[in-house]
């Protein structure tokens, strides 16, 4: 068990982190307030920006090969 990003009133790296996956060896994170998804190498627990947008970032999946993204504005295919 590990902790990255600070609390709900003094947010660290991940600002608003509404939804989480686990694909593989990553966790990737929906960093809302951010507009990006991040991703989270299980074993080195190193965290690095995987996708930017220009609107908030509700949801991540994968799903036979597609990346689906929840926005703001609506449901997107990568």
């Amino acid at each position: 068990m590990f902790r990255i990003g600070g609390d709900h009133e003094n947010p660290d790296i991940l600002n608003y982190p509404e939804q989480m996956r686990v694909f593989g060896d990553f966790v990737f994170v929906c960093d809302m307030a951010n507009k990006r998804i991040c991703k989270i190498n299980i074993d080195t627990k190193e965290l690095t920006g995987y996708k930017k947008f220009d609107e908030p970032t509700w949801e991540y999946g994968q799903f036979k090969g597609k990346e689906i993204v929840k926005l703001t504005s609506g449901l997107y295919e990568l």
